[in-house]
């Protein structure tokens, strides 16, 4: 597999997840400029690749997956104190229950998030202010066996 492969996997399962939505899930910042809620950016950060037993042809590959997940500001500091809640509640029962992301990988390991406090992780953008949460999966994968 690839990483966009991946980023795509993650985009359609993310989507189905009721707290993101179709259309609310990408590869790319331009789902800030039309979400109206919840959004998520799927982007590769890192990657380790090296042979898994010398001699033979069989890569391990390491994936390092950034999940940008925002909450959009409405004006209600509750209501966005909640939706940041669900949304890592909707993200770790998503990723718990489709480790290998829809067959693209062989597995999830660890997944680590972060959740800045105001005035870090606050963002403009599409004429809303967003919050920031950053999250790091760690996918492995064998693409030549």
């Amino acid at each position: 597999m690839s990483a966009s492969a991946i980023s795509d996997s993650l985009v359609t399962i993310l989507s189905a997840a009721s707290a993101f939505g179709s259309g609310a899930v990408s590869t790319n910042y331009g789902v800030l400029e039309s979400s109206s809620g919840s959004a998520v950016v799927v982007q590769w950060t890192g990657i380790q690749s090296h042979k898994d037993q010398f001699g033979l042809a069989t890569n391990e590959r390491s994936w390092i997956i950034t999940l940008d997940m925002f909450a959009k500001d409405l004006g209600d500091p509750i209501a966005l104190s909640n939706k940041i809640s669900s949304c890592i509640d909707i993200l770790l029962t998503t990723m718990e229950s489709n480790d290998t992301i829809s067959a693209t990988a062989e597995w999830t390991g660890a997944i680590r998030a972060s959740r800045p406090m105001p005035p870090e992780g606050i963002y403009e953008a599409g004429g809303a202010t967003w919050f920031r949460m950053p999250v790091e999966l760690d996918i492995t994968e064998w693409p030549n066996g």
